[in-house]
């Protein structure tokens, strides 16, 4: 449980992985999935839509996390220039969202990576930036979060419960999987707070198969959940996560949101309010 702002009864995050922007070999892929056939031959950029999603969250009171690649032309999966979408990025800012680091695959364990990837990111965004989540949900628990703390990143979005259940079993775990925690490493706290990842798309359409009524249905249940127990929910929906009526799935999301009466900040907005209203409340345990 977590304390929400006077007057909301729970926590959501609505966050964004920005894996593609580009039509790609993936993107091709996906795009034959969701029959939008006439987007292969006639649209570079399918996933250049992330005014659509600002606009659904700005309608309803919230705010986005948006977590964006800052990989070079050679190194996998590499999609966009980041510096080609500048304006595009400043945008999410401008309108009141947030903009992290969407690690590439080597940059959680590597400082040098880590730097070079967040070096680029601010540099296109002419601002600091506070957080991170890894791409592949790649993670060493605690060494991770110890060098994202060297490097000056103040929250990580990456721990997913699904994914990183079998850490708790290693002398290490969270008080609460489910909601943010500050974690410790050799009874050390670290500086950062942990923001984990409750649900994700790819879990509800790629690993599960669920159809858009399945997934809508589950999701609204868990936010009404949070409703009841002044809870967390955050939600992963890539930008390429549209068509075939999953646009219309995040909607209900969001309005579901507004109707349980949530707050819907950013992460950074989160951070905020939990270091001055929980403090070391939700340390995590560590041997």
């Amino acid at each position: 449980m977590i304390e929400p702002p006077d007057g909301y009864s729970c926590v959501v995050s609505l966050t964004h992985d920005i894996d593609l922007i580009n039509q790609t070999w993936k993107s091709k892929a996906i795009l034959v999935k969701q029959k939008r056939f006439n987007e292969i031959i006639w649209k570079k950029e399918p996933y250049r839509n992330l005014d659509v999603f600002m606009d659904l969250e700005e309608s309803c009171g919230g705010k986005g996390t948006y977590f964006v690649m800052a990989l070079r032309k050679s190194e996998p999966h590499f999609n966009y220039d980041t510096y080609q979408y500048q304006n595009d990025f400043r945008e999410i800012i401008a309108r009141g969202h947030e903009v992290g680091l969407h690690g590439g695959l080597s940059a959680y364990n590597s400082p040098t990576k880590l730097i070079q990837e967040k070096t680029t990111l601010e540099a296109v965004l002419g601002r600091p930036v506070n957080g991170y989540r890894s791409h592949y949900m790649q993670l060493d628990i605690p060494e991770t979060w110890q060098i994202l703390t060297n490097m000056g990143f103040l929250y990580d979005a990456t721990f997913f419960n699904m994914k990183h259940h079998s850490q708790r079993w290693k002398g290490w775990y969270p008080p609460d999987p489910f909601a943010p925690f500050r974690p410790t490493k050799n009874k050390e706290q670290i500086d950062l707070w942990v923001m984990p990842l409750t649900h994700a798309d790819f879990v509800f359409y790629d690993y599960c198969k669920l159809s858009n009524e399945k997934t809508c249905r589950y999701v609204v249940k868990k936010i009404n959940e949070a409703k009841k127990e002044k809870g967390y929910v955050s939600l992963l929906w890539h930008n390429s996560t549209v068509g075939g009526g999953k646009d219309e799935v995040f909607k209900k999301i969001v309005q579901c949101s507004v109707e349980c009466n949530a707050w819907m900040p950013t992460l950074s907005e989160l951070r905020e309010h939990l270091q001055q209203n929980m403090g070391d409340t939700h340390a995590a345990i560590s041997s």
